[in-house]
């Protein structure tokens, strides 16, 4: 019903169809992820278990923030890359796990990844920002395992900070063979696109990247190279705030 101040009020009969709308979607995935841990015989909601096991839980009316605070007690957690096309993956999930979980997230893109492995060639997208140093630090053992390394820096696309030399110098202490690319671009709204290309260039399987340098809204105005990615990005993507 609509008042004469605007205001929209969903019936009692609409609000009931959203609420088992959502409980059905809820027993479908429990359904399939319950499959899926079968199939790849993953012990269920065994907590005693060696290695990897699953569980489920449903969150009733808790919202996004629901979610980034589950998170805090993981090490990371894997989000859907929201789609145009599509409600859910909600951006809003994504940006409530990168703001108030204090911990990173696996950006998944909407088609898996042709590798069996993840993090074969790592490219670490360096702006001189602290929160791709928080990433790298998040990160660092997926660094370490990586048959390949790569610092990549972006002109147009930096803050005052360390450059991507001084980055590659401490990151040699841990490892030797790590690679500097530096490219080109005109400006944050171009470097979004410029990281990309430049990942599927370099054969990248996983891109380090810190999210929102600046602000959601300045990129939401502007653009900017996380809003570039959370909507473009076709590669995994360990992101932290």
């Amino acid at each position: 019903a609509a008042g004469a101040d605007g205001f929209v009020a969903a019936s009692p009969d609409l609000v009931a169809g959203f609420e088992r709308e959502a409980r059905e979607r809820a027993m479908r995935a429990e359904t399939e992820f319950r499959a899926f841990c079968e199939a790849h015989g993953v012990p269920f909601d065994d907590g005693a278990a060696e290695g990897p096991s699953g569980s489920f839980r449903i969150e009733e009316g808790a919202g996004p923030g629901a979610l980034a605070a589950i998170a805090r007690a993981f090490d990371v957690t894997v989000q859907g890359r929201p789609r145009q096309d599509s409600p859910v993956p909600a951006m809003s999930a994504l940006e409530a796990l990168l703001f108030e979980s204090g911990r990173p997230v696996l950006v998944a893109p909407p088609e898996p990844p042709a590798g069996e492995v993840l993090g074969e060639t790592v490219v670490i997208a360096w702006n001189g920002g602290t929160e791709t140093a928080r990433t790298i630090a998040f990160a660092m053992p997926l660094i370490l395992a990586a048959k390949r390394v790569v610092v990549l820096t972006v002109s147009g696309a930096f803050v005052p900070g360390p450059s991507g030399a001084e980055l590659v110098a401490r990151l040699r202490r841990h490892r030797p063979d790590v690679e500097l690319v530096e490219r080109e671009s005109e400006g944050r709204a171009a470097a979004g696109a410029a990281i990309l290309q430049a990942v599927h260039e370099l054969g990248g399987d996983l891109l380090l990247k810190g999210a929102y340098t600046t602000s959601r809204l300045r990129q939401l105005i502007f653009g900017g190279a996380t809003s570039f990615l959370l909507v473009n990005a076709d590669v995994p993507m360990i992101m932290a705030n």
